[in-house]
């Protein structure tokens, strides 16, 4: 069901902190598509060593962080696009969550999910999923930011009908995506549970 995208750039310190977060979801439908930005450290071999089989481990020149987003959606080969930066990581229960929008939902373009910078409040109990769908979403984006890269899934097809994301812009690129998903059709839904 998803394709989890992690751009790599000279993030070794918490790069095994972040696939281990991924192999330890409680929903194993996935595939890890790790795009290495030119770090030029050894994460290839700590890919080899442990994570092979389980890590796929594309290569190229440093290009910055959206053209290693393109790169590994462009190999994706699952239905929904799941971002995580190498230097973040998710709850065991974030992709279970998602695919359960995903299974009780209609036409999903792209789902947000609560982050936070406090490693005590992400979630570690299996508790009841909470979300709703986003209204008037521009209205609301004013106040409250409701995707952010390491907590959003995108419906791969989108990226087959628009560009992906803007190598020109050196921030809000991310922004740019999620406002043209937004408005490309579909639904959008939030899930306030810390994942």
């Amino acid at each position: 069901m998803f394709s989890v995208i992690i751009p790599y750039y000279k993030k070794r310190k918490y790069i095994e902190r972040c696939i281990d977060a991924v192999l330890a979801q409680t929903y194993q439908d996935f595939e890890i598509v790790l795009v290495d930005d030119g770090s030029q450290d050894d994460v290839a071999q700590l890919i080899e060593e442990k994570y092979s089989g389980k890590v796929h481990l594309i290569q190229q020149e440093n290009q910055g962080v959206s053209a290693a987003r393109n790169t590994g959606i462009a190999a994706a080969t699952h239905d929904y696009i799941a971002f995580l930066d190498a230097d973040d990581y998710w709850s065991p229960f974030y992709l279970a969550c998602n695919a359960e929008i995903i299974n009780n939902e209609t036409d999903i373009k792209i789902i947000g999910s609560h982050y936070t910078r406090k490693k005590n409040k992400v979630e570690k109990e299996n508790n009841s999923l909470d979300y709703f769908l986003i209204k008037d979403y521009f209205k609301n984006a004013l106040r409250f930011t409701y995707f952010f890269t390491s907590g959003t899934v995108v419906l791969r097809e989108f990226f087959k009908q628009e560009d992906g994301f803007n190598t020109n812009l050196e921030s809000g690129e991310d922004l740019d995506v999620w406002f043209r998903a937004v408005l490309s059709g579909g639904n959008a839904f939030y899930i306030t549970d810390t994942l």
